[in-house]
């Protein structure tokens, strides 16, 4: 709420949580999370000790870092990876996810044995579950939207075949990719029933049915122009845009 709220008024600039988010994205490069959750499909067993869903996984989060808009992202195939370089004296070729599914086993149980619950926001004790967390620097519509249609189309892609389901995406990038769709669903809903509302409400003062739709006319057009003109002008149809409308159709 306070994402959306914030982008839309731009009303809180100088409180201290707007303060205190501009510092986390200057310094990561994005504060409002989009989740990726990958669970593995009825009877997949520990899909965590699979290589290829651990490089699909590793995979999604390079695609991730390299949006525009996203700062960090957090995963379980980076640590992997890191733990994996370290047990090979830190030999750069072998930072990467391990070949076999026994070595990635030791190296998911590894991390899980030497800090107890640090990684069960990422992923499970049964090794069937992880998410993705990608941090977004704005919840601008055009943003949100960009970033979860790219990373649907690249995790269908990487996931194709594997034996998980994934699921995108939660967070409150997700949340204002909701918000965003059904403002625009409102706004045709909210305008019918105003509509209809002002017919029924002038026909027992009117005493005709056929001037209280005649008195509707002018709404009608002037809500069609007034959103016209927004979109001519480049102007988002959004929570502020529709409180303009209805208070403009009252006058």
């Amino acid at each position: 709420t306070y994402a959306i709220h914030n982008y839309l008024t731009r009303s809180w600039l100088r409180s201290p949580i707007f303060e205190m988010e501009r510092g986390i994205v200057s310094r990561f490069g994005g504060v409002y999370p989009m989740t990726v959750y990958i669970s593995g499909k009825p009877g997949a067993g520990r899909v965590l000790e699979d290589p290829a869903v651990l490089r699909a996984i590793d995979g999604l989060a390079l695609f991730l870092r390299g949006r525009p808009g996203v700062g960090n992202v957090a995963d379980v195939a980076y640590p992997i990876k890191l733990s994996n370089a370290f047990m090979h004296g830190e030999d750069e070729n072998y930072f990467k996810i391990p070949d076999t599914r026994s070595e990635l086993g030791l190296e998911v149980l590894d991390l899980a044995d030497h800090a107890p619950g640090a990684y069960l926001w990422l992923f499970t004790n049964d090794l069937t579950q992880t998410v993705v967390i990608a941090y977004a620097e704005s919840t601008e519509p055009g943003l949100v939207k960009r970033l979860i249609s790219a990373t649907q189309l690249e995790a269908s892609r990487l996931f194709q075949g594997l034996p998980v389901n994934v699921g995108i995406a939660g967070g409150s990038v997700g949340i204002a990719e909701a918000f965003n769709d059904n403002i625009r669903y409102w706004l045709l809903v909210g305008a019918a029933l105003g509509f209809i509302g002002t017919a029924l409400l002038a026909i027992p003062f009117i005493g005709s049915v056929r001037l209280a739709l005649i008195l509707t006319v002018p709404l009608i057009i002037g809500t069609v122009i007034s959103v016209a003109c927004m979109y001519l002008l480049g102007i988002e149809i959004n929570s502020n845009a529709i409180a303009a409308l209805a208070s403009s159709s009252v006058a």
